[in-house]
């Protein structure tokens, strides 16, 4: 009974609308066949396909209607008086819109805050998924990413490398987070002609809050995961990266440069760190014209000159892509002593 009781649990939280609707289905058709028996007309029974209706007026007792729920639940089978739209919110807001089947239920009863739910939980899922697929084959190496706001993407990361459990055969790998972090002055980038007034103006929006640093040090330790490996450095890359020097191979470099001569700078020095294997991943590869013409000319330098591809892996959300270094074919086959 135990095991039973958990199953039912889980397929509420993991899919609400289909358990409530399945629940809400099984009451009616017994009711339905307990009616026949009895020769009686059950009252209050709505079409199925009109959620907001259901309810079993004979005997309420053993129905509680969930606050701003198109379903009623029964408190016995269901834990009691659980909400299920907040359980949905909280586990996954994408369930609101997609259906029982995958395509889309109406979303005309939902509320700007539960439609803004949705759009973002996808945006940022699909970013976590990016770092999840990397961890799938990671073949070790250092985490180094460029554009850190929020560091929600490092903590992606984070989260991807510790439930692979790539720990245990990868201990020594590091994670860098490059990001001014807020703390930003016009006299930062005067002496660099190639930031324009916009690029100026898009420093500015990110350093309203001040220096972040201490608070994001603090996310850090409240998330808790490989904290005494990552390091967050702070400042403009022109001033960073010729500081840092990585003690291992770049195994995954995440780019969220959204500027274009910000993609240049992290490219060129990122040109004889990357190895085959490694992943490189670019934010606004599908979604900024300037950014796409400058890695796509930074693929054709790195064929050229070091004979490595950078092949494409998957989308993020139409907006970013994952590539994954390999030596071309031929040098490959050279190195491997392949005769044919």
């Amino acid at each position: 009974m135990f095991k039973q009781n958990l199953a039912s649990l889980i397929r509420l939280i993991t899919n609400p609308r289909k358990t409530l609707t399945d629940f809400v289905y099984r009451q009616i058709q017994y009711e339905k066949k307990e009616s026949s028996l009895r020769g009686d007309k059950v009252p209050g029974i709505a079409h199925l396909s009109d959620l907001d209706n259901f309810a079993k007026v004979s005997d309420l007792d053993n129905f509680v209607k969930v606050s701003d729920l198109d379903n009623f639940v029964k408190v016995s089978d269901l834990m009691s008086l659980l909400d299920a739209r907040a359980i949905t919110s909280s586990v996954n807001p994408i369930a609101r819109v997609a259906g029982y089947w995958g395509y889309a239920d109406s979303t005309a009863s939902l509320t700007d805050e539960h439609k803004l739910a949705a759009f973002l939980n996808f945006q940022y899922l699909e970013k976590l998924y990016v770092s999840l697929s990397v961890a799938s084959s990671f073949k070790g190496g250092d985490y180094v990413e460029f554009g850190s706001h929020d560091l929600y993407t490092l903590r992606n990361m984070l989260a991807a490398f510790d439930v692979g459990n790539l720990n245990a055969r990868f201990p020594e790998t590091q994670f860098y987070a490059f990001d001014i972090f807020g703390k930003f002055s016009d006299g930062d980038v005067n002496e660099l002609p190639k930031y324009d007034e916009n690029s100026k103006s898009y420093f500015k929006d990110f350093s309203h809050s001040g220096d972040l640093k201490e608070h994001y040090n603090n996310i850090l330790e409240e998330f808790n995961v490989f904290e005494n490996r990552t390091h967050l450095i702070q400042g403009l890359f022109e001033e960073t990266l010729p500081k840092t020097q990585l003690t291992n191979k770049v195994g995954f470099a995440f780019l969220d440069c959204n500027l274009v001569p910000s993609y240049k700078y992290v490219l060129d020095w990122l040109f004889d760190k990357l190895q085959p294997y490694s992943f490189i991943y670019f934010d606004e590869y599908f979604d900024v014209d300037g950014v796409f013409s400058v890695i796509e000319r930074f693929r054709e330098k790195l064929k050229k000159e070091r004979g490595l591809e950078l092949v494409y892996v998957r989308p993020a959300a139409s907006v970013g892509a994952l590539f994954r270094v390999f030596e071309e074919p031929e040098k490959f086959l050279k190195r491997a002593g392949d005769k044919s």
